[in-house]
Formats: structure tokens, C-alpha cells, sequence
């Protein structure tokens, strides 16, 4: 996660020099399964990291496809011998490394407290962090049981590769 941060805020600098532009990178936000502590094991390296990128929103192209290719042209300066190129055509960017594992990197872009998520067509008002705040208040309010039937669930999901199962 770590590394693949650093590549993309690296990236960005070598882009902006290249472009004549000032992109900048206010926050990174953990997501998914990593905020909430449910990540399982996966006998097909079938692992994912989800990570907010808060930009200004003011800064960023209008177009979502044009605001996601900064960050994709980005990580495609420094994530080099990858599985794939960054795409920008999704919800999010991803990088996938060779051996199954992969990052997606979503763009929001930030006006005062509110937050968009620069989907696939439209700039979307979510907030990067409701769902883990959500999932760690439930959690607690059960001490600590819903983490532990989500991590049952999702073991049990992944038994069977064949398996068609919903996120």
C-alpha cells in the first residue's frame, strides 16, 4: 500500500512537471476491507487494497474520465511490470500485480467537507469514510461479532473459485 502511494505521489510530480501542471494530492484514505479489519486469506492471491485519493475538486477536470486519467497516467510512470496499465475507465484505477494481487485507487474530489467520488460517468456526493464508520460503530455496538461473521462469510465464499457470489 505503502510503496504504490509513493509511486502514485512520485508519479504526479513527474506529471505535473511534464504537463506544466499542479495537481496535488490532499489525503489518501484506507477503504474496504483493510479500514474495517475483515480482509481474509485467498488461496488465488485474490487480494484487493482500496485507497481514497482526495484531490480539490476545483483543481480536477469537470469530465470524470479526464479527472481519473491524471491518476492513471500517474501510477503509469511508476508501476512499471505490472499484470496491466493503470485503467481510468472504471470507478476506480487499478493496478494488479502479476500474482493476482491488485490496488484500486479511487478518486474524490473535495469542496469544503463534501466529498465526490469521481465514478465511471458522474461526479458522485460520498463520503470515503461512511462505510467504514458505519461498519465500526455496528461492529462495536455487537462487541466485536460483526467483524467476525463477515470474515466467516467471506471465507466460506471463497472455498469454491466457480462460486458466483454477490460483493
Amino acid at each position: 500500500k505503502n510503496l504504490n502511494i509513493r509511486r502514485l505521489k512520485e508519479g504526479l510530480e513527474d506529471y505535473n512537471k511534464e504537463h506544466n501542471t499542479s495537481y496535488h494530492i490532499d489525503e489518501f484514505i484506507v477503504q474496504g476491507s483493510v479500514a474495517m479489519g475483515t480482509t481474509v486469506s485467498s488461496d488465488e492471491n485474490d487480494y484487493d487494497i482500496d485507497i481514497a485519493v482526495i484531490m480539490k475538486k476545483s483543481s480536477l477536470p469537470e469530465g470524470t474520465l479526464s479527472a481519473k486519467r491524471i491518476i492513471s497516467d500517474s501510477l503509469k510512470k511508476k508501476c512499471l511490470g505490472m499484470k496491466n496499465e493503470p485503467d481510468a475507465t472504471g470507478n476506480s484505477i487499478t493496478i494488479e500485480y502479476e500474482d493476482g494481487y491488485h490496488l484500486d485507487f479511487a478518486l474524490y474530489g473535495k469542496v469544503g467537507d463534501e466529498y465526490y467520488h469521481c465514478g465511471s460517468s458522474e461526479w458522485d456526493k460520498r463520503n470515503p469514510r461512511s462505510i467504514s464508520k458505519w461498519f465500526n460503530n455496528q461492529n462495536q455496538n455487537s462487541q466485536g461479532k460483526l467483524k467476525k461473521i463477515v470474515k466467516y462469510i467471506k471465507f466460506f465464499c471463497k472455498q469454491d473459485s466457480l462460486w458466483v457470489m454477490p460483493g
